[in-house]
């Protein structure tokens, strides 16, 4: 992993991450800016500061987004500097019980499946009789799409066609399984078998960035074997936070814990790629579009454009439909507040930055609003349904699979 001592001490204070922040735009406090949380990490290591209690409030106050990086002139990752300070603080005080619940249902395969089911079969039966309001941090229960039956295993149809294995994530897979429908559409359409496994288990990165890393170790190694067992000439992910885990993280982590499957992850990293990336070279999705007449506007991901790089190619994409209305939004690659587990610990600062971005998206006119990751989603429909604004949130594959 990158060192962090030698992160802060290459921080040149410029500033050019203060005013791209989420948190430091409605909160307006110099504190909570990366900037200053590099400094004040030094000094904690440097034994400036010694309770831990108030630098613990103030390292758990990001998003995570790394828009810092993004912005920052000497490319220095803030967000790693925060998750080694987490990751310490976890071994010396553990996780609190919202956190520990998670850890224990997204590491357990066969807890995580009948979580969901029985999520399902509640929540779905209640959602409609529901008249107030009971919140999960940012998100209102009320305003939480039914949750479609889980995506079930997919083998390879043929082994005479080009392979793919279809890493779903845990959100598409339970909860948004019609991105996965419409993922697997598409693929298919272009003449990809796709496999889905019923092996695949959590990426592990809501666990990881509250820095309890050796705990998600097994999940990380089921996933490589996943990986690495077969053959696959592409190994496509719809949600870019598990592309960042599976292709970034995963690495970093077992070149410190586990040198077999660090070579073992290696050996198929660059095969990893999220779906807007792989569709971008498929000259046939042209020739597949039909007409559709929507005016849509893109939300980017922060994991997916800041991380992972990717911000042309899903333009690209949405305007290879005939017919299509593509306004841009203003700051659309601005966080949209969700970050893992920052709507529940920090709702109010989460909600403000949603309400920014409801604004920008009103100003587009548009009926539909794209984005590319299952979590943005979910708050972006919370938020604008809260708002009784009339516009449909969908995956970008969810559009094309419409207009095939």
């Amino acid at each position: 992993m990158p060192n962090s001592e030698n992160i802060y001490n290459r921080c040149l204070k410029c500033g050019f991450c203060v005013n791209v922040c989420p948190v430091y735009k409605e909160l307006k406090e110099e504190i909570v800016s990366p900037r200053s949380k590099l400094r004040l990490v030094k000094s904690f290591k440097e034994g400036n500061i010694v309770k831990d209690k108030y630098i613990r409030k103030i390292i758990a106050n990001c998003l995570m987004c790394e828009t810092c990086f993004k912005n920052c002139p000497s490319g220095l990752h803030a967000s790693q500097v925060i998750l080694d300070l987490r990751e310490e603080f976890k071994e010396k005080y553990g996780l609190d019980w919202k956190k520990k619940i998670l850890s224990f249902i997204l590491n357990n395969n066969k807890i995580r499946s009948l979580s969901a089911t029985w999520a399902r079969i509640i929540y779905n039966s209640f959602v409609n009789k529901i008249n107030f309001n009971i919140s999960i941090g940012a998100l209102s229960v009320k305003y939480i799409p039914k949750i479609n039956p889980a995506l079930k295993s997919i083998k390879r149809s043929s082994t005479n066609v080009k392979r793919v294995l279809y890493y779903v994530g845990c959100l598409d897979r339970f909860l948004f399984s019609n991105t996965a429908k419409s993922t697997i559409k598409i693929l298919n359409k272009l003449g990809y078998s796709v496999e889905v496994s019923d092996k695949e288990r959590c990426c592990g990165m809501p666990i990881i960035i509250s820095g309890d890393i050796k705990t998600v170790l097994p999940n990380i190694r089921d996933n490589v074997d996943l990986l690495t067992n077969s053959y696959y000439d592409y190994i496509v992910t719809t949600c870019p936070t598990c592309a960042v885990a599976l292709k970034e993280k995963y690495p970093e982590i077992l070149n410190e814990y586990d040198e077999d499957y660090f070579k073992k992850i290696n050996s198929v990293k660059d095969k990893i790629i999220d779906i807007n990336k792989f569709l971008s070279t498929q000259k046939e999705l042209l020739r597949l579009l039909k007409r559709c007449n929507k005016r849509v506007t893109y939300h980017d991901p922060c994991h997916l454009v800041n991380t992972l790089g990717i911000y042309n190619e899903p333009r690209e994409i949405i305007l290879k439909i005939p017919g299509i209305r593509y306004v841009e939004m203003k700051d659309a690659s601005s966080c949209c507040g969700s970050g893992g587990f920052y709507h529940i610990y920090f709702p109010e600062i989460s909600k403000k930055i949603g309400e920014r971005k409801l604004r920008n998206i009103s100003k587009t006119g548009a009926n539909v609003v794209l984005t590319s990751c299952p979590a943005c989603k979910l708050q972006l429909i919370n938020f604008i349904d809260n708002a009784k604004m009339r516009k449909e949130v969908l995956h970008v594959v969810e559009l094309l699979a419409e207009c095939i």
